[in-house]
């Protein structure tokens, strides 16, 4: 029942945020009301004396005009090639960050492949899996019966 509460004023809420939303983007971006801007138009002042932005063809047709006007430069003389010195160069930009990435990336692979066979290596130590001196065999079965079929060894 809580959930169903819960849900239901999630969506009355979502519901009042979008309206407000939607009420604030209404208005116009200067935030001017509809008398200020009805009290603009009607003032002489303000008015524009014949001065109207260029329509959409005029624009174009300037724009076309000025690509027209554009002379193209001859070219020059052709300068002879010349083979970059080696010593000169040394190892490039892209050479160089090509090379730390490959190191980097090896770098990072050789630690992470390290760290897998430490974990897989067997350690045999204690705990799970090692091996426990108990005794002999006579003497264990001899317990076990001693203490009705259980046998604990604490170390």
């Amino acid at each position: 029942m809580g959930v169903v509460i819960a849900v239901t004023l999630l969506v009355v809420l979502a519901a009042v945020v979008l309206v407000g939303a939607s009420k604030r983007s209404d208005r116009s971006a200067a935030g001017l009301s509809r008398e200020t801007r009805r009290s603009d138009t009607a003032n002489p002042a303000l008015a524009d004396a014949g001065d109207t932005a260029p329509t959409g063809r005029e624009v174009e047709a300037t724009a076309a005009a000025a690509r027209n006007e554009v002379v193209p430069v001859p070219p020059g003389p052709m300068e002879p090639f010349v083979a970059p010195d080696p010593i000169a160069i040394g190892v490039s930009r892209r050479q160089f960050f090509n090379r730390s990435l490959v190191g980097m990336m090896g770098f990072g692979l050789s630690g992470f492949g390290g760290a897998s066979i430490a974990f897989l290596w067997p350690q045999g130590v204690s705990g799970f899996g090692a091996k426990l001196k108990v005794g002999n065999l006579v003497e264990l079965l001899a317990d076990i019966n001693a203490n009705n079929g259980f046998l604990y060894k604490p170390e």
